[in-house]
């Protein structure tokens, strides 16, 4: 319990970390696991309430989201209201030049109206749904029936299978060889092509990534890195080659856009 260090040899090394392993309580650098502090936390059920106590919980949330509604339901009329009548006086200061600055006020008010009413509704409609899901939850538990018992798992652990142990074989020998795979191809790109070393790196290094990926089965997402990685390096390029066209898009765009705002501001 009280032993931090590990289970047989430490080789020392920095590459490969071909370390034994920790104990049960204490990582290799000697920080405690979370697994024997924390149970609970590390298995997600510390956000899981007792059985005796699910009931209780649940007849408490829908209590709360029920209240909520109860005051939408009075809210979000009386928002409306002040946000309609603010659009009344709005509509009767237009072409009245002098009360600019309140007209300004006043519609910044009514943007403000709006949005906060936009969200009343989408509130009352989110907890409609969170209540109808929380009732029947409810009744679920008081009929006595069982929750899965899997729910709390976010990386549900099962049993490897055969092509996988078959992939593992591969990876532990091409593990021990990958490095020296990768020193004797710059080796013989000094040797043989040293004009076209920089290129002949980056191809060695692209297939062994490949490689790495396909044997520890993350092929699809190292090709999806490698895409978006390409694609901004290609955005760079663009930027690069083409920044005096684009600071004139830029700066046509912006024009645009002003011109625009002002002959609005002049027609309303």
């Amino acid at each position: 319990m009280h032993y931090r260090g590990l289970w047989g040899l430490y080789a020392r090394d920095p590459i490969s970390g071909e370390n034994a392993p920790a104990g049960p309580m204490y990582n290799r650098d000697g920080t405690p696991r979370a697994s024997w502090y924390d149970p609970l936390g590390f298995s997600g059920l510390d956000k899981v309430p007792p059985p005796p106590d699910a009931v209780r919980v649940l007849e408490q949330n829908c209590a709360d989201v029920a209240n909520r509604q109860t005051q939408l339901k009075s809210l979000i009329p009386a928002r409306a209201a002040e946000m309609q009548a603010l659009g009344m006086k709005l509509k009767g200061m237009v072409g009245t030049p002098h009360l600019a600055g309140l007209y300004t006020a006043m519609q910044k008010r009514s943007f403000a109206l709006e949005e906060e009413v936009r969200g009343l509704r989408r509130e009352y409609l989110e907890n409609t749904a969170i209540l109808e899901s929380l009732t029947g939850q409810l009744d679920r538990q008081r009929m006595g029936l069982p929750d899965d018992p899997e729910a709390h798992i976010h990386h549900l652990i099962m049993p490897v299978e055969t092509m996988r142990m078959r992939f593992d074989r591969l990876a532990e020998p091409w593990a021990a060889v990958s490095l020296s795979v990768l020193l004797f191809g710059v080796v013989a790109l000094l040797l043989l092509a040293p004009r076209h070393l920089v290129f002949g790196l980056a191809a060695i290094t692209l297939l062994i990534m490949l490689a790495e990926s396909i044997l520890r089965g993350a092929f699809i997402q190292t090709v999806g890195e490698l895409t978006a990685l390409l694609a901004i390096i290609a955005g760079i390029i663009l930027v690069i080659h083409f920044w005096f066209w684009l600071l004139i898009a830029g700066l046509l765009a912006a024009a645009t856009f002003l011109l625009f705002q002002r002959l609005r501001e002049l027609t309303g």
